[in-house]
């Protein structure tokens, strides 16, 4: 088939770029990032619509108008009636041939002709535009589209993640501060962990179903001694400085009373070994009552007492409750060799504890000292004994 050679003035190599003026820019519909991107310049009635609720709160769908004179898009060009170069069209370049997503609409002056060009083939001629409020528009669509398209995606990995739990999906729709908090993550992330996906169920539960409220018993007055739980600890404010006072909750048969006052320094002693952990802790104490602004409630005075009972959320990090569980010596045994070769040491200890070591570390001292022991460790734990031996050797 033959070509038929170009005699149009916009054939390459006899296009003057002063004998053309700059209409407007338009891109085709296109996927960006992975983003699909709707076009813009194609058509104003779609570019510009918009939805408007009426009177009875329905929407309806309003079309975008176009410029009188019909240069706002290539629409509205092609209803004024505009005559157009017959070498392209959108998308396709009218000097070149070569196809384009974003584009310009040139006006030749000589003969008032209108010619679609590509931006790379525009640059390459050196006709310049200001192209400065399709960019603008081409980067709010842009911005928009990626973000339909990240609501979509993390509502899909929402719904499969629940999907994948039964009962979460329900358990996060319930009024509570912590599910709107885990609700705001399993959309932002999609996902969220084993322990928070059982928290949201035990809260919601919770919510659903709460616990019945405590029958509340007569409040005794006089001096008296109780037992209960720490319900809350505060700081207060008062003449003499800061103290800090204490309620605690005492369960009866003939129901619950609530004691308010200052807490006994015996407690903080007690509490200094386990983190300062009063609230929860379970304690015994004597005090002088008198009634309260409710019958359930006194004030306490001079109370005294001591904690039988620590709330340690994680024992395993607690001193208190190391040393109760281990034993003071032991307890220090693992503070001085470290904790990562503790489990060690504990297995090679249990294959010294035997007479012989005890009698060479025996004569070892009385060597070392020019004298026997002042004590004889015999009756002691096998713990004690290797403390004091380790100790003596150093």
């Amino acid at each position: 088939m033959a070509r038929t050679k170009r005699s149009d003035p916009h054939r390459p190599g006899a296009l003057v770029p002063a004998h053309y003026t700059y209409v407007f820019s338009f891109s085709l519909a296109s996927s960006e990032g992975g983003w699909p991107v709707p076009s813009e310049g194609i058509n104003c009635a779609l570019d510009y619509r918009r939805w408007e609720k009426d009177a009875d709160g329905k929407e309806h769908c309003i079309n975008g108008e176009h410029r009188p004179d019909g240069e706002c898009c290539v629409v509205g060009l092609r209803g004024k009636g505009f005559r157009f170069a017959r070498n392209g069209g959108p998308g396709k370049c009218d000097v070149c041939g070569a196809h384009y997503i974003h584009g310009d609409v040139w006006r030749y002056v000589p003969t008032g002709e209108l010619l679609f060009l590509g931006h790379d083939c525009a640059a390459k001629y050196e006709l310049l535009a200001d192209r400065s409020a399709h960019e603008l528009r081409m980067g709010r669509l842009r911005a928009a589209a990626a973000a339909q398209c990240e609501k979509a995606r993390r509502a899909e990995a929402y719904a499969a993640f629940c999907g994948e739990h039964a009962g979460l999906a329900e358990a996060l729709e319930v009024e509570h501060y912590i599910l709107l908090d885990l609700k705001r993550k399993l959309r932002e992330y999609g996902e969220i962990s084993d322990k928070q996906v059982a928290l949201a169920h035990k809260l919601a539960d919770e919510v659903k179903n709460p616990p019945p409220a405590d029958m509340h018993g007569p409040a005794p007055t006089g001096k008296q001694t109780f037992r209960g739980t720490i319900g809350s600890k505060k700081t207060h404010e008062g003449g003499y400085g800061p103290s800090v006072k204490i309620t605690v909750k005492v369960t009866t048969p003939a129901g619950v009373w609530l004691a308010w006052g200052t807490a006994p320094q015996a407690l903080f002693d007690q509490a200094s070994k386990h983190g300062y952990r009063l609230k929860g802790a379970e304690v015994e104490l004597t005090a002088t009552l008198k009634a309260g602004r409710d019958p359930h409630f006194a004030i306490m005075s001079r109370p005294r007492g001591t904690v039988l009972a620590f709330p340690c959320e994680k024992p395993e990090d607690c001193e208190g409750c190391l040393r109760a569980k281990m034993g003071d010596a032991a307890y220090e045994l693992q503070q001085f060799i470290g904790h990562q070769r503790f489990e060690e040491e504990q297995a090679r200890r249990r294959g010294l504890f035997d007479q012989a070591v005890y009698a060479q570390w025996f004569a070892d001292e009385a060597e070392r000292t020019g004298r026997l022991p002042a004590a004889d460790l015999s009756g002691r734990t096998p713990d004690y004994v290797w403390y004091r031996a380790h100790e003596g050797r150093q």
